[in-house]
Parts: structure tokens; C-alpha cells; sequence
């Protein structure tokens, strides 16, 4: 999963508990930050997500766009070695499975 977030705090961690406490297979979530001002840095640096996750993030010091911060979400997914990817908007709630 890739998602790029600005200044959003409280739904950035309303989405990432929704795909926590609804996702029980391994996956990869890739995190970019486009400048964020308002937590949003620090939660990213202490967010510790559970065993089946693999967490990545990259903080952009200004905001780059969302066609940035997605095309650098992908290069890092490709790196981790992703088979499936898709991108999720930092306001969505995961329904369970």
C-alpha cells in the first residue's frame, strides 16, 4: 500500500489503523510526507505497525505534489519488492479482509 500524506495527522492515523486492524496478510506500506507541519513527521518516525507489516516512509521538506510523492511510493515499492501495488488516499477506512 502507498500513501502520500500532508498535514493531515488525525485521518493519516484514523487510515493506518483501519488497513492494521483490518489486514491480516503480510504487506508493504510505503508512507510519503510532503512537508507536513502538524505531527504528521513525528508520528511517521515512532509509528511502529504490527509483525505483518513491512513500514517505509520518506519525508519530502516541502510539499512535492501527490504525482511526486506517489512516483516516489512506487520506486520504493519496487524496491521492496512488491508484487501487488496500490495506491490509498490518507481518508479511507479498510472494511475487515
Amino acid at each position: 500500500l502507498m500513501m502520500v500524506t500532508y498535514n493531515r495527522l488525525n485521518l493519516t492515523i484514523q487510515t493506518l489503523k483501519s488497513i492494521e486492524n483490518n489486514t491480516n496478510i503480510n504487506y508493504n506500506l510505503i508512507v510519503i510526507d510532503n512537508g507536513s507541519t502538524d505531527g504528521t513527521v513525528d508520528f511517521l518516525k515512532n509509528y511502529e505497525p504490527k509483525e505483518n507489516c513491512t513500514f517505509k516512509y520518506l519525508l519530502n521538506e516541502k510539499n512535492k505534489g501527490i504525482a511526486v510523492g506517489r512516483n516516489q511510493a512506487l520506486k520504493v515499492a519496487v524496491e521492496l519488492g512488491s508484487k501487488w501495488l496500490c495506491t490509498i488516499d490518507n481518508d479511507v477506512e479498510v472494511p475487515p479482509g
